[in-house]
């Protein structure tokens, strides 16, 4: 089983990857003859970097649900 800040890393780095893909695919759009189907590249990019950030958003949310619960199960307990 992975922990939540390996899931969380592993998320970073895939969107890093989709953000540099999106703007190469840009950088393409600019050249003289871009791609034909460009603009749907670009827009699949798009979503797949804000299916990401809502990835993200929830395993960070997830992870520190976490840490609170354990957190609050140390204080109740009176463990450090």
């Amino acid at each position: 089983m992975y922990t939540d800040e390996e899931i969380l890393c592993s998320l970073m780095e895939v969107r890093e990857r989709a953000e540099a893909r999106r703007e190469w695919l840009s950088f393409l759009l600019k050249t003289e003859y871009p791609p034909e189907d460009i603009y749907e590249l670009i827009s699949k990019e798009r979503q797949a970097i804000a299916d990401l950030d809502s990835l993200i958003y929830e395993e960070q949310v997830k992870a520190a649900h976490t840490a609170l619960k354990q957190l609050a199960l140390c204080e109740f307990s009176g463990s450090p």
